[in-house]
């Protein structure tokens, strides 16, 4: 398969997500994984853009936990209705947001994000996940992006999650930090899951403990 260059020199937005839409669809369209399919997506999203962070957040157990992402580490979990994030599923509705300093409630995962858009993904009338991408300038998202950005979370596909039978407990069995790193990325590996995801959810279970 050729090499797909998602660098876009054409100013226009509208333009841009055209040619991106026509570009992920090659790059996805023999890809049956879906954890695969949802890293490509994300990735050839901040490719074409150069947004500074987009992921996924995962409703589990009545919470937003972080899913597959591209960017710096983020915040783990958010409750509903807490920042922008919480608040477009509280609300099951797209929230472009020019500069996250005046959105009451704004969880500053990063100082770098300056504006963002969070889009639910809605799956028999509940949010299964939201999308989440942010800016580090100001006034980055508008209609354009708004509707280009619900169109690409509708083709979203559900990841699995950690399963519960894994957890620190098992981790202090390792006294090496090199077991450890294998033990994760075995693990991993056997359920297809990301590894960045990975390591934010032992991260946070460490907390935890």
């Amino acid at each position: 398969t050729a090499e797909i260059d998602f660098n876009s020199t054409t100013e226009n937005k509208k333009s841009r997500y055209e040619e991106f839409t026509r570009k992920l669809e090659a790059l996805i369209h023999n890809e049956h994984d879906e954890c695969e399919r949802n890293g490509k997506r994300l990735f050839a999203l901040k490719e074409t853009f150069g947004f500074f962070w987009v992921g996924f957040y995962i409703v589990k157990d009545n919470i937003l936990s972080l899913g597959p992402f591209q960017g710096s580490v983020a915040c783990y979990r958010i409750k509903k209705g807490n920042g922008v994030c919480g608040t477009a599923w509280e609300r099951k509705e797209t929230i472009v947001v020019t500069d996250v300093e005046r959105f009451p409630g704004h969880i500053a995962c990063s100082q770098l994000s300056k504006s963002e858009i969070v889009v639910p993904l809605l799956r028999q009338g509940d949010v299964a996940a939201v999308l989440d991408i942010d800016s580090d300038r100001l006034d980055s998202f508008d209609d354009t992006d708004k509707v280009v950005s619900n169109i690409f979370a509708g083709s979203y596909q559900p990841i699995s999650t950690p399963d519960n039978d894994f957890n620190i407990h098992q981790l202090a069995h390792y006294h090496d930090i090199k077991d450890i790193n294998k033990a994760v990325i075995s693990y991993c590996l056997m359920h297809k899951i990301y590894l960045s995801y990975a390591i934010a959810w032992v991260y946070s279970i460490t907390q935890k403990s």
